[in-house]
């Protein structure tokens, strides 16, 4: 800590590294896909490789610098603003805005499981759950709206 001024400042510092780190990875995975929504496929190919520990050997600081900067919220800014940013570009993906955010958000919400240690499906069912997502994005699901 003693290149930073305070301990906020450090946080700040670590918080913008991350979300830098976000990009980063997004984007090589992005230029991998060979899909017609090549953000989807990558966002599938990150929560895979997150999960078996082949990216960032399946731990991420976002929970630490959460807490962290519970007492500063604007410190999450840089995260807030990459998920704003790929919200907005997904949205053009070929299958569709809503399925593309509704594909992101259920990803995510299997990835934060896995983060807070409460992921408690089986692998089948993990399997069974990209499967559905998988034919949810490639449109062989219809879309209600609620």
């Amino acid at each position: 800590m003693y290149h930073f001024p305070s301990r906020q400042a450090l946080i700040e510092a670590l918080v913008n590294e991350y979300a830098a780190h976000l990009g980063e990875v997004q984007t090589g995975l992005t230029t991998k896909a060979k899909s017609d929504c090549p953000m989807l496929e990558a966002y599938a190919e990150w929560y895979k490789g997150f999960t078996s520990g082949e990216i960032d050997s399946g731990s991420s600081p976002l929970v630490a610098l959460a807490m962290a900067s519970r007492e500063n919220r604007k410190f999450m800014e840089p995260v807030r603003d990459w998920y704003r940013r790929y919200f907005d570009r997904v949205k053009q993906e070929a299958c569709g805005s809503e399925r593309a955010l509704v594909y992101t958000l259920a990803y995510d919400a299997l990835f934060f499981h896995h983060l807070f240690g409460t992921d408690v499906l089986t692998d089948d069912e993990k399997k069974a759950v990209t499967r559905t997502l998988q034919a949810f994005a490639d449109g062989g699901m219809n879309m209600q709206e609620a």
